[in-house]
């Protein structure tokens, strides 16, 4: 049943969050963003353009990751040119994982009593590997480069 929910989920979000991407790109604009946000905006743009080669590993590693607020990713993502088919891609990617362990949170919660056994360790231990998991081909590109050189 929860997978199912994660399954629904995914691409609704990930279309709602694609739509905004648009309209911030359209809308909104950059200079709206940098006067509210600019030091997070600079520092984050800094760290798009390291991991620029990468970048899909990096959107869904940020989107598994609590490093990144999700809103903060989807306002400043068309600012600072992320391509729209690396945000679709790392956000429907980055997004089912979470929303699979909090489905499951709220399905135990809804069976339980005491709210402390609803997320269990081994949720945690899923999302921890999923983390790692996305930021390993990053990691061997450098190791690679690195080796041929």
């Amino acid at each position: 049943m929860a997978q199912r929910r994660v399954a629904e989920r995914g691409p609704c979000q990930t279309e709602a969050e694609s739509a905004r991407h648009q309209r911030q790109l359209l809308e909104v604009g950059r200079p709206v963003v940098y006067r509210y946000l600019t030091e997070k905006v600079v520092k984050w743009s800094e760290q798009v353009e390291r991991h620029r080669e990468h970048l899909i590993n990096y959107i869904i590693f940020l989107r598994i990751t609590p490093f990144l607020p999700n809103w903060f990713i989807n306002i400043t993502s068309p600012v600072i040119n992320v391509p729209l088919k690396v945000f679709f891609i790392g956000t429907f990617l980055g997004v089912a994982p979470p929303s699979f362990v909090a489905i499951k949170a709220g399905t135990t919660l809804y069976q339980l009593t005491t709210a402390g056994e609803a997320v269990s360790w081994n949720s945690v231990f899923v999302l921890m590997i999923l983390a790692i998991l996305s930021i390993l081909p990053a990691l061997f590109q450098k190791k690679l480069k690195q080796k041929f050189e």
